[in-house]
Order: structure tokens, then C-alpha cells, then sequence
């Protein structure tokens, strides 16, 4: 509904921490997609598809390996990444604008590059449509019992109203299989935005189709990884970021690299 990628959650200055991670050698491209007031699902996720393929396009360019890419994101974003790493080659997110939009959109709706990526990192997402709304009732989440709650604004339907081919495209989770690529989870134990269940969910779906895939559950934290002080919430993301990191060390960098992750700066409780 909101935000860009130059945001992230209570970081003062989210492109400096992408740039840390730059500086040890990666190539990191932050993604905007379009919103949900400007579109339906899945064009946020074709929007994301289309990026992954003007990468690997451009791979020599901006001197990318094209065999070894990671997305990550966070809330929405955590959803799209998540969506990108279980759908490698799906039909149904397969980037299909016509014209020109972005600048690259023919380019990559032409090209056989492919979308598929060799892991995913979500933080505090959404995986699953169909049971968001009583997971949010259990735990008084932020409701999903109106129509402009950010779910059904993105999909254009109400809840139990859409389709169920609709709630499933949108699911990470039904698309999950033992051919997915690693996946790391973190979300915070007090989450009142998106139930903390929907990324347990997501984790026992993974287990149960053999996915190699890693949980971390941060206490006392709500979205964004906010804490009940200041202290709390650089902490929770300071351990966030390093266990990040490392799961991108570990996907697909080298063996020897060695990292010391610095305290993000963030800002101060509302």
C-alpha cells in the first residue's frame, strides 16, 4: 500500500545498509513495484519477475553472476520475495505488460532470461491469504474484517468473497515444493501487523516439503522488528541483519568471506 525502496521500517538511512553489503562484494539492486493503488495482484509480482530478468540481462553490464541471486524483502516486500522464490517459471506471474512502462518491460517480457532465484529471505511477511483473517481475530492483529485492509486492496476482492484460485496465486505457500531454493524466515514474536503464524505456517510448509530453509523468531518484537525501547529494537535488528548476511554469505558467497556487521542506525519509538 505504502513505502518505497529507499525505507525499512525504523532505519534511518536504509540505502547506507545495502550499501554495507555492496562493500563486501555483492552486486544489490533494490526493487520498486507498483502498488496497490496503482494496480491489482500480480502485477507486483510481474513487476518483480521482470526486474530479476533486466538483472540477469544486464548481467555483464554490472558484473552480476546470473546463477547466483537472492531476493529479500520485508512485510509486502517479504511476500513478493517469497513469491519469487517459489514460482520460479510460473505462468501466471509471468511478467505480460505491454509497452514500455518501466523502460525495460518489452525487453524482459521478450527475453528468456530467466526469473528464478537461488534462495529468498523474508522478513515478517505474508504467505497466505486464505487464513490471515482468522490468525489476525486470535491475536487482534491488525483486522482483516474490512475491505480496505492491505490483503484484499491488493487482490480487489473481500476475503472469503475472492475466488479461491485468487487467494492461492497470491499464497506464497501453495506454491511451495521440494524444488525450492533455501529460504531464511524472520519475524518477531509480538507482530501485531501480520501474525507471527503466518510465517510459522510458512516455515512448516517448507519443512514438510524438504526445503532446506532457516527460522529465526525474534522476541518481544513487533513489525519492523520494533521493540519496546529503543535499545530492544536496534538489538533485534541488529541480529536480523547479521543472521541475514550470513544466509547470503552461505547461499551464494564465497566460503572464505569473512563479516562484521556494524549497529544499523535507527530511529527513535513513536
Amino acid at each position: 500500500m505504502i513505502g518505497d525502496k529507499r525505507a525499512s521500517g525504523p532505519f534511518m538511512d536504509w540505502p547506507s545498509v545495502l550499501a554495507s553489503l555492496a562493500a563486501t562484494g555483492y552486486v544489490v539492486a533494490a526493487v520498486d513495484y507498483r502498488l496497490s493503488s496503482e494496480a491489482l495482484f500480480p502485477v507486483q509480482a510481474q513487476d518483480v519477475k521482470a526486474s530479476i530478468r533486466w538483472l540477469r540481462l544486464n548481467a555483464s553490464k554490472y558484473g552480476i553472476d546470473p546463477a547466483r541471486a537472492i531476493a529479500w524483502g520485508e512485510s509486502a516486500g517479504a511476500h513478493l520475495a517469497a513469491l519469487a522464490a517459489v514460482s520460479c517459471g510460473d505462468r501466471q506471474l509471468d511478467p505480460k505488460e505491454p509497452g514500455n512502462i518501466f523502460g525495460f518491460v518489452s525487453e524482459v517480457t521478450s527475453a528468456k532470461a530467466s526469473d528464478c532465484v537461488q534462495g529468498g529471505i523474508a522478513w515478517f511477511g505474508v504467505f497466505d491469504m486464505t487464513t490471515i483473517q482468522g490468525q489476525a481475530r486470535e491475536v487482534h492483529a491488525l483486522s482483516r474484517d474490512e475491505r480496505d485492509a492491505p490483503e484484499w486492496r491488493l487482490l480487489g476482492c473481500f476475503a472469503a468473497q475472492c475466488r479461491p484460485s485468487q487467494l492461492a496465486a497470491a499464497s506464497p505457500i501453495s506454491y511451495v515444493d521440494r524444488k525450492d531454493p533455501p529460504m531464511l524466515l524472520i519475524v518477531g514474536d509480538a507482530d501485531t501487523t501480520v501474525p507471527t503464524e503466518q510465517t510459522l505456517q510458512m516455515d512448516d510448509k517448507l519443512e514438510a516439503a524438504g526445503v532446506r530453509h532457516q527460522l529465526l523468531v525474534l522476541p518481544g518484537v513487533n513489525h519492523g522488528f520494533l521493540g519496546k525501547t529503543q535499545d530492544a529494537t536496534r538489538d533485534a535488528n541488529l541480529k536480523a541483519l547479521a543472521t541475514t548476511f550470513q544466509f547470503i554469505d552461505d547461499i551464494i558467497g564465497q566460503p572464505s568471506r569473512s563479516r562484521r556487521v556494524e549497529a544499523p542506525a535507527t530511529q527513535s519509538q513513536r
